[in-house]
């Protein structure tokens, strides 16, 4: 079991409150990422950008086939290829790769 002294815990502040469209910050109040959403299009795109401005995700969100997820250096995928619902019914999680690593 890890002990206290192993475990990082990371604060994120969305604001506003709207995961579509926020900006997400650090404790400290640094710009982490941004997400923006256009919904002027027959299919919305959501796009996370990192603190230099540059796109490190997109989310395609389409009405014919499962939605797309695409994340910096990678393919395309789609959406439930990406993130795993938990298999206990009504549990709200969700968990998915850190490409980072």
């Amino acid at each position: 079991m890890a002990s206290s002294e192993d475990i990082a815990i990371t604060t994120l502040s969305f604001t506003p409150d709207n995961p579509c469209n926020t900006t997400i910050t650090s404790s400290t109040g640094d710009v982490l990422y941004r997400v923006t959403t256009d919904t002027s299009a027959k299919e919305p795109v959501t796009q996370v950008y990192d603190a230099s401005h540059e796109v490190i995700a997109s989310l395609e969100w389409r009405s014919a086939f499962s939605d797309r997820v695409i994340l910096k250096g990678h393919k395309p995928m789609s959406l439930s290829d990406w993130v795993k619902k938990s298999r206990i019914p009504f549990k709200e999680y969700v968990s998915f790769p850190d490409c980072q690593r």
